[in-house]
């Protein structure tokens, strides 16, 4: 998070750097959840017409909240049941559109 907020910070100096931290950890974390997504969809297990923006949604559901929070405001604790239940409710979102069934 400190290298997050540190490039942040220099964006407006070098937006390049912010388009390279875009795009490396997009390919990093995203990258992985769109094939299996894909394969997901291949299977017929969801239905999923645009698996890179269906990734987007999970992760803005799940897990941007808490990232938003911890880039901003570090020294916020982590409460486990509130976590737990922002990601909870998130895959039942994304299950409630791509599910089958």
């Amino acid at each position: 998070m400190s290298l997050r907020r540190l490039v942040i910070g220099e964006i407006d100096r070098f937006p390049q750097l912010g388009q390279l931290w875009y795009r490396l950890t997009y390919d990093m974390y995203n990258g992985p959840l769109v094939e299996a997504v894909t394969a997901l969809d291949a299977s017929g297990a969801l239905e999923v017409p645009d698996p890179d923006l269906a990734v987007r949604q999970l992760v803005a559901t799940t897990v941007g909240v808490p990232q938003l929070v911890h880039t901003f405001a570090p020294g916020t604790a982590v409460d486990d049941a509130e976590l737990t239940r922002q990601i909870a409710s998130g895959v039942d979102l994304f299950l409630a559109r791509y599910g089958r069934g």
